[in-house]
């Protein structure tokens, strides 16, 4: 009976942090949604999806077209830090389709990084331009 009812609750534990974890990530697709507004990006698009791969953010700002990714990291380590070069090439094979499919072939693009980390009910934002080239 012990085993079944630590099961359940660690189960549930698990399950409030997912939340939690989603919870975060969500507000600071909002955030950074808001602050790409603020220095006048149009925004597009937001979790395109292809190929089992997502754009957080897809944004416009005069002739370039800018695909977003946000990580966001309450555990003290750096959100710049969590993309890779898996998650990279994800990125560009999402920017791939999003650009097929919306038949765009003549504009610039980037790829921007904004990272932001929670601090007393703000955020501290982290706004890299033209993160990494593929």
């Amino acid at each position: 009976m012990n085993l079944c009812s630590g099961y359940f609750q660690d189960k549930k534990t698990k399950d409030s942090q997912i939340s939690l974890s989603h919870k975060l990530g969500r507000d600071a697709e909002n955030a950074a949604a808001a602050f790409l507004e603020g220095k006048g990006f149009v925004i597009i698009m937001r979790n395109y999806r292809a190929h089992r791969c997502e754009i957080d953010i897809v944004a416009r700002k005069a002739k370039t077209l800018i695909f977003v990714e946000v990580k966001s990291s309450d555990s003290g380590i750096p959100p710049e830090l969590m993309v890779n070069r898996r998650k990279i090439e994800r990125l560009v094979r999402a920017a791939n389709a999003f650009l097929a499919e919306k038949k765009i072939e003549e504009m610039d693009i980037r790829f921007d990084l904004i990272a932001l980390r929670p601090d007393g009910g703000f955020w501290r934002i982290n706004h890299i331009i033209d993160a990494f080239r593929p």
